[in-house]
């Protein structure tokens, strides 16, 4: 007799497990049929010496299109629908959605930078001190600042303790050992780093030159190149082999002489190069300096305009643009928050607060159901609107985002109306999701039944009744208030003797 072969074994293994997603009472013979199909197919082809290792591939195949039958049997079981009903009408379901929401946008963002980028806003170099100048152009771009206006802040300014000029330049650097495109680039001085108070992991920053020393500093000295954790990472692993590469900024090549600190963010989230130069070859667009403590924006604004002048550069009220680094990077909560409250009063308006039942509510025994539904309307909407908070986030102020408020997604209109809307929709789909659930268990109601005629409303009642399915109350919806119903919906708790009728079968 010929053995059976191995495929033919697989497929009764296969078949046996498959058979657990019927029910108990079905399962027996519902694996007798399958096995019945793949013995007979076997056995007829064994006969006719038609076996063959094609026969082998398409008895397995036939074999595991068996799965969605027995996945359907699954779904369309008593003991399925159930706890399907069960879980998804649970208040656990929401909270457990809103979760799973929280943790996709988490791994779809690679772990929230931007969220994160909130926390550390209060490390050194983005503290309340340190802010951007620019001058704004008339089409919304950056005017160039004169040349000699930067130093004379720097001397005769008694609001700042440090200034440093800058250019945010379009090109990329690019090196040997990196892929395309490379770091930003951003023109500089070395006193940006005392202005930004940072440390190189490796290497030195260069030193600020002048005179005779800057005379005397070869060419290939005057510009140099310092680049972040993560570009030094991508040339090469060992930090300190990155020291004395050249690097390429448009075809000239510059020598890398410091790394800076792994946490190190400056205006952006993308690689950054900084081309430091002992005398910046190109106009000055921006300047990042560091005032001394408790000096307002107005203060600094006044002093500079006014150190302007003496240099015969006149500026109109408000044409420097002066923004703390720090109320950048928080100011999508500030646009969240409006947005928050404007939603929230917009609910209370068209929901209304029946102040009259809810003081009712918090009498004798419904004080405990009463407390258990503010917790879990409170829970539900704290967490929706902190999924939009950090999706919006997420979403506008990508990697390459410059925080500054005319080039910052996340600080315009566009995250202004994601609030707004998401905030909406939060608050509103929170109130009608609690509008629908049992006031003691917090189940979904269900079994809707249309009661009465729209027609007649003088002396009935037309609307909608659903039900708990633990049997612990009716919910009344009418499908029109009237002027004398005070109530939109009516809750009618039943006893104890009527929760017999919505025993589940074990």
């Amino acid at each position: 007799m010929q053995p059976t072969p191995p495929s033919v074994k697989l497929c009764h293994v296969v078949a046996r497990l498959l058979a657990y997603f019927a029910p108990s009472h079905e399962r027996q013979s519902l694996l007798r049929e399958w096995q019945g199909q793949i013995w007979h197919r076997w056995h007829v082809l064994r006969l006719q010496h038609a076996w063959s290792w094609r026969e082998d591939c398409q008895m397995l195949l036939s074999c595991f299109r068996l799965l969605p039958t027995a996945l359907n049997v699954w779904w369309l079981r008593d003991d399925t629908q159930t706890f399907i009903r069960k879980w998804f009408g649970s208040p656990w379901a929401t909270i457990a959605g809103l979760l799973l929401s929280l943790l996709l946008v988490a791994v779809a963002s690679g772990g929230l930078p931007a969220t994160w980028l909130l926390f550390t806003a209060n490390s050194p170099a983005n503290s309340r001190e340190l802010f951007i100048l620019w001058h704004p152009g008339t089409s919304g771009g950056v005017r160039p600042l004169p040349a000699d206006l930067v130093p004379a802040w720097q001397a005769n300014s008694r609001t700042l303790e440090s200034v440093a000029p800058f250019v945010i330049s379009r090109e990329h650097a690019r090196s040997p050992l990196l892929t395309n495109p490379g770091p930003l680039v951003i023109s500089t001085t070395a006193r940006l780093f005392d202005v930004l108070q940072v440390s190189p992991l490796a290497g030195k920053f260069p030193k600020q030159l002048a005179g005779e020393e800057l005379r005397r500093l070869a060419p290939s000295e005057q510009a140099t190149v310092v680049i972040d954790y993560g570009t030094a990472q991508a040339i090469s692993h060992r930090t300190a082999k990155v020291l004395g590469s050249q690097m390429f900024v448009g075809r000239e090549a510059y020598r890398v002489v410091a790394v800076l600190p792994q946490k190190f963010q400056f205006l952006t989230r993308q690689p950054l190069a900084f081309l430091v130069e002992q005398t910046m070859v190109e106009p000055s667009v921006m300047v990042v300096a560091r005032t001394r403590p408790g000096i307002s924006k107005q203060a600094i604004n006044r002093e500079l305009v006014k150190i302007a002048e003496e240099k015969t550069y006149t500026f109109l009220a408000s044409q420097l643009r002066l923004q703390f680094q720090r109320d950048a990077i928080m100011l999508p909560l500030l646009v969240f928050g409006m947005a928050a409250l404007g939603s929230a009063l917009l609910t209370v308006a068209v929901c209304g607060l029946r102040m009259r039942e809810t003081k009712r509510n918090w009498t004798g025994v419904r004080s405990r159901w009463a407390l258990r539904r503010i917790l879990y309307f409170v829970a539900k909407t704290v967490l929706g609107l902190g999924l939009v908070c950090i999706s919006g986030l997420e979403l506008s102020r990508f990697p390459g985002a410059i925080l500054l408020a005319s080039r910052d997604p996340a600080n315009g209109p566009f995250l202004l109306w994601l609030y707004i809307a998401g905030t909406m929709a939060i608050l509103f789909l929170s109130v009608a999701d609690s509008r629908r659930r049992c006031r003691h268990c917090l189940r979904w109601l269900v079994s809707p039944v249309r009661v009465g005629s729209p027609g007649s409303l003088l002396l009935n009642w037309s609307g909608t009744e659903l039900i708990c399915s633990k049997g612990h109350g009716v919910l009344h919806v009418p499908h029109m208030t009237t002027s004398w119903d005070g109530d939109s919906q009516q809750w009618i708790t039943m006893d104890e003797s009527w929760q017999e009728l919505f025993a589940q079968k074990k």
